[in-house]
C-alpha cells in the first residue's frame, strides 16, 4: 500500500454522493474517506451535510489539523472541491452557492473530525442536486498554504 503522508498534498476524501430515493432522501457516498453522514437539521432536511471522516486511511487521513481561530475559519493547509452534477439538456445542478467549513472536534486541540457541507440555490433554498455531488478534499503535508 503507498505511503500517502510522503506527499506534499494527499487526498484524504474523494467520492460521489447520490440520493437513490430522491432528493431529500438518504445521503450514500460512494468513495474513500468518509465513514458516514448527517443531514445538518438548520438546512430543512435538504442540501446541508457533515460528513465524518476515516480515521483508518493511510497517511492520518482522520482529522483536519488543529486549525486557526475562530472555528470554521479557512484552514490553511486543507482545501475541498465539492462539484454538483447536472441533468437535463443542458445539464444543470441548481447549485449557485457552496459552503465548506470543518466543525470542531470535541476534545480541545484536536482537529476537525468532519467536514460540513451547504448547497443552495440562486434564491437561497437549500437543495440536494438529483445527480448528487463528487467531493475531494486535500490535506498538504507540513504545514503552510497549500496552492
Amino acid at each position: 500500500m503507498p505511503d500517502f503522508a510522503a506527499a506534499p498534498i494527499e487526498p484524504i476524501v474523494e467520492g460521489r454522493v447520490t440520493f437513490p430515493a430522491g432528493p431529500g432522501g438518504v445521503a450514500v457516498f460512494d468513495g474513500k474517506g468518509i465513514v458516514s453522514i448527517f443531514r445538518l437539521p438548520a438546512t430543512g432536511g435538504q442540501g446541508g451535510y457533515i460528513f465524518v471522516f476515516d480515521v483508518g486511511l493511510p497517511g492520518n487521513a482522520g482529522a483536519v489539523p488543529f486549525g486557526p481561530s475562530p472555528p470554521l475559519a479557512p484552514d490553511p493547509d486543507v482545501r475541498a472541491m465539492v462539484t454538483p452534477l447536472g441533468t437535463g439538456a443542458p445539464p444543470s445542478s441548481g447549485i449557485t452557492f457552496i459552503g465548506v467549513s470543518y466543525p470542531p472536534s470535541a476534545v480541545t486541540g484536536v482537529g476537525s473530525p468532519a467536514i460540513a457541507i451547504v448547497l443552495q440555490t440562486s434564491l437561497g433554498a437549500f437543495i440536494d442536486p438529483v445527480a448528487g455531488f463528487h467531493i475531494v478534499v486535500w490535506r498538504g503535508i507540513g504545514g503552510g498554504v497549500v496552492s
